[in-house]
């Protein structure tokens, strides 16, 4: 039954900007697709963990800066 919801659940494209919160630089830009903001905080945030870990006192975080509906076969410049 939870699978069935799942797939019903129309997936949405979200563009994600990874910032230095010291300087405000935009350090990257990835576009994440899934099904909803509680879903794209959770990637988000486990990014942005893992950003942090490989540029050791990097100070990332993460900002929405838009999104549309996934389309299959199509894809988005970024």
């Amino acid at each position: 039954m939870e699978n069935e919801r799942q797939e019903e659940r129309a997936l949405t494209v979200f563009t994600v900007e990874f910032f230095n919160t010291k300087t405000g630089e935009t350090v990257e830009f990835f576009p994440i697709t899934c099904p909803g903001f509680v879903e794209l905080e959770r990637l988000a945030l486990a990014l942005t963990t893992s950003l942090n870990d490989m540029r050791a006192g990097a100070f990332l975080d993460w900002r929405q800066i838009a999104e549309h509906e996934f389309t299959p076969g199509t894809q988005v410049a970024v």
